[in-house]
């Protein structure tokens, strides 16, 4: 038996939206999608469902919730993937448990999620990663042509980082003072700098200050204060999003231009799922790529000379990797060459001569049908 909550404008009620009580999946599954939850008194979505992998809970817009936009309180996971939660950064960590108690030895359980958007609340036990940064609505009924309108992140860790970005960002989040507005990624609080290397005059350039555009197969690195993570928005935009950076003679930093994960490891912590990026420090396997194919189009510089000579992944504390290697006629050889390189992370190259380095990923990601079939039952 499957229960449909489809399509719906829940708001106004005075506890919680929809409230989901311990036994409202033991017979069978509920599909909660496309439906506009806000301005409720205390929570978007509670739920006590003892088999929360029954409810198929995405494509909804949440929003202006008192307290929670989604509250679990189960004892198992709640998967809340590609949902709006009524800001681009994606949900908020949730409010801190009150301590109201005269000798302060009994204080409510602290529910907080990890979510560090400036959207409305998800508490623990929640997988909210990939959401969306846009309305549900507009994806549901076409008027944002059905591209992949995803927010997710990749981790950064105190002190140096090297960073990239799999896809050309949405021009929501494709700035170091844009991304600043979506929550508590990047703030004045926890950065410290963000350069990149600019090869054709040998300088380094202050991209946070400069409020340059982060791109897709460039190298940054990034000094952080703090654990944080770093917000990729991503759509189609203007163009099909595939990456391509000239390269010149001498020292490049270059990015992972790759990393979106294509299987739906939707409830397993060590997976952001299907549309997500693919996290190294995870161990997800859709985040690595053997440096054989990650360098094919700069194997060769312009005109058919020799291109990359020596590679290095740097000695920082965000690195997933530090090694170098020198491109020798081995190199190429895929059977005794197994290096990989992480999505995420930047790469020293030294080339002999120009050349064009050319990512992977491509957008727009259009919906098959069948995915949003089951919103119309």
């Amino acid at each position: 038996m499957t229960l449909y909550i489809v399509h719906n404008n829940v708001t106004d009620n005075f506890h919680a939206g929809v409230y989901l009580m311990e036994g409202a999946t033991q017979g069978g599954q509920i599909i909660i999608q496309a439906n506009q939850i806000h301005e409720n008194g205390v929570f978007g979505l509670l739920t006590e469902a003892a088999i929360p992998s029954r409810i198929d809970f995405k494509w909804n817009d949440i929003w202006c919730n008192k307290y929670w936009g989604v509250k679990n309180l189960a004892c198992c996971d709640l998967v809340a993937k590609e949902n709006y939660w009524g800001s681009p950064g994606g949900p908020s960590a949730g409010p801190a448990p009150i301590v109201d108690c005269i000798d302060c030895r009994c204080h409510e359980l602290d529910q907080r999620s990890n979510a560090l958007g400036n959207g409305d609340e998800v508490s623990h036990r929640v997988h909210y990663d990939p959401w969306l940064y846009r309305s549900a609505m507009c994806m549901l009924d076409g008027s944002c042509t059905n591209i992949r309108i995803y927010g997710s992140q990749l981790p950064l860790q105190c002190g140096w980082n090297t960073l990239s970005v799999p896809v050309t960002l949405a021009d929501e989040a494709n700035t170091i003072p844009k991304i600043a507005t979506l929550g508590k990624f990047i703030t004045r609080e926890n950065i410290v700098v963000v350069y990149k290397w600019d090869a054709e005059d040998d300088v380094w350039v202050n991209v946070g200050a400069s409020g340059e555009e982060i791109i897709p197969g460039q190298g940054y690195y990034i000094k952080m204060k703090s654990e944080s993570m770093f917000p990729v928005l991503y759509n189609a935009g203007p163009s099909p999003g595939l990456s391509a950076i000239p390269l010149e003679s001498g020292w490049n930093l270059i990015g992972a231009p790759w990393g979106i994960d294509r299987e739906d490891g939707c409830c397993d912590l060590g997976d952001q799922g299907r549309w997500g990026v693919a996290v190294a420090d995870l161990e997800d396997d859709e985040a690595f790529k053997q440096v054989t194919d990650a360098l094919e189009s700069i194997k060769e510089g312009n005109g058919g000379t020799k291109g990359v000579a020596i590679i290095v992944s740097p000695s920082v504390p965000g690195q997933y990797e530090a090694w170098s290697a020198s491109v020798t006629s081995g190199f190429w050889d895929p059977v005794k060459n197994t290096q990989e390189m992480a999505t995420g992370d930047a790469y020293w190259v030294f080339m002999a001569n120009p050349a064009t380095y050319a990512g992977f990923e491509i957008t727009p990601f259009y919906f098959p049908a069948e995915t949003i079939h089951t919103i119309h039952a």
